[in-house]
Order: C-alpha cells, then structure tokens, then sequence
C-alpha cells in the first residue's frame, strides 16, 4: 500500500509540473560557458531551460556605441554600489552615443501558464536626463506586456501595464532590485521589487498588449545608459540569477488535490 501509494503520489508530481507551459529553468552568469571579460555573445546557453541570448548590439554597429561582458555588478554607479553578482559577476551591457542595446531570453516548452513565477535580479548605474535601463515581458514576437525600467532625470521607477506608464514609488539605487513576477490569470499578474537593502514594493494589474497572448521572453535593455558620464561604466546595466518556476503554493495545492482523489479511490475499492 505505502509503496504504490508513493508511486502514485511521485507520478502525481510529474503530471502536475508537465501542466505548466514554460519549462522550469536557471542560470547565472557564473556557469559555463560564460567567461569574464567581452564574452558574452548570442547563441550562448548556460544553466537549463531557457532557450539561446538573443543580443542585439549598438544600430551603428560601433562596437564603442553600446556592447556586452561579463564583470563585476559593483562597478557601476561610481564602484561603490551593492551588486547581483554570483561568484563575482552579471551579465553586463552598455550604450552611448543614442544607441540602444538588448539582451533577449526565451523561455523553452510554451508561454508562461497560470501561477508560474520568473524570478531575476537586475543593477543600473547612473544615467543622465533621457537615458533609461531596465526589463520587460515579452510575447514571441517582441510585444511587451509589461515594462519596468529606470529613466534619468526622473526620482523613481517607472511601472507600465495596461494602466499606462506609471511612478512605482521606487527610488533610484545603484545597488540592485530583486524582481519576482508571479501570472494570476491570462492577463492579471502580482510582481514584487526589492531594492537591495531595501523594502519590498508589491504591483499588481493588467497586462498591457493584445489580451490573451503569452509571455514568451524577457528583454533587458540599456538605451544609452553611459552617455554624458565622466566615466562611462558608471551607467552599465547588469543583470543576474535568472529563473522560471512553478508558485509552490499551486503545486502544494495540486499534490494535496491528486492525493486526495487517490485516497478517496482507494476507499472505494472494497477490501479482497
């Protein structure tokens, strides 16, 4: 009894993971095959279950206009800010010169299903008036149905969703946000920011874009983050700790669900 019973319940999880669309995935800028320095390039695929970067460089193709590395999230923002480093990197990007730069990761098995969760972390540095750093949540074809990004000149974060473009509330840091974005329904969502050392904002609304279409990848983008700083590498945009997961409270409540059925069928079954 106890033997079949734990088969059943293991056979139970499987099926209950295998409902959620996106594949459950990882990565960080410390696992192979990224390497220190300007080496972070499209096609590369570390961790496991998120499709190839996508890197979109500077529209001029001046490598001195915009571009991507791997280094030291501390760096930006005068050099003495906090950082999402793992072992002592992010994914790093920069632009200048009115150039805009973007990093593009898809996720793998379908768009992002009822109750699962991305989870990343994200780092500015400084920007002057007009430059802005930040992610959004994207369709396959590029659509966003949310933004949240950092703009110079202005005090706080800007949220945008079907409501429009609007102040988070959210101070400017230079020591990095941890981002949590849980779907509610087809086109609600519940997304949580954390400021390292800070106080954690909660956000919830609708989606902006075509109601019903998924989400299928993150951007993260740096338009002309370096521009007009005595040190241009004080405006890099980094980004770390990327990962897709199924909300534990939807699992616990779908094993306990199958569980359940399994007992109540077993209890039906009349004794030999």
């Amino acid at each position: 009894m106890i033997k079949k019973l734990a088969v059943s319940i293991s056979v139970a999880s499987f099926s209950i993971f295998a409902v959620y669309a996106s594949n459950i995935a990882t990565d960080e800028a410390d696992n192979s095959p990224y390497t220190t320095g300007p080496s972070w390039s499209s096609g590369q695929n570390g961790g496991s279950g998120f499709g190839a970067w996508t890197l979109d460089g500077p529209g001029d193709n001046n490598g001195a206009h915009g571009g991507f590395f791997i280094g030291n999230s501390s760096n930006n923002a005068g050099g003495s800010s906090g950082d999402i480093n793992t072992s002592g990197v992010s994914w790093g990007m920069y632009a200048n010169n009115s150039q805009v730069v973007d990093a593009i990761r898809p996720f793998t098995g379908g768009s992002l299903n009822i109750g699962q969760e991305v989870d990343f972390k994200i780092d500015n540095g400084f920007l002057n008036s007009g430059s802005t750093e930040g992610f959004g949540l994207q369709t396959s074809g590029g659509t966003n149905r949310l933004e949240f990004y950092f703009t110079g000149g202005n005090s706080d974060y800007t949220l945008a969703d079907n409501a429009g473009s609007q102040d988070s509330g959210i101070g400017f840091t230079g020591n990095g946000l941890s981002i949590t974005f849980a779907l509610q329904s087809a086109d609600t969502y519940l997304m949580t920011v954390t400021p390292n050392g800070g106080p954690t904002s909660t956000f919830s609304g609708t989606l902006e874009g075509v109601a019903g279409t998924g989400i299928d990848q993150l951007r993260f983008f740096d338009f002309n983050g370096g521009n007009g700083l005595t040190n241009p590498s004080d405006g890099d945009f980094f980004v770390n700790q990327l990962a897709v997961v199924p909300e534990p409270s939807t699992i616990a409540t779908g094993v306990l669900a199958v569980l359940g059925a399994f007992l109540l069928r077993r209890r039906r079954v009349p004794a030999a």
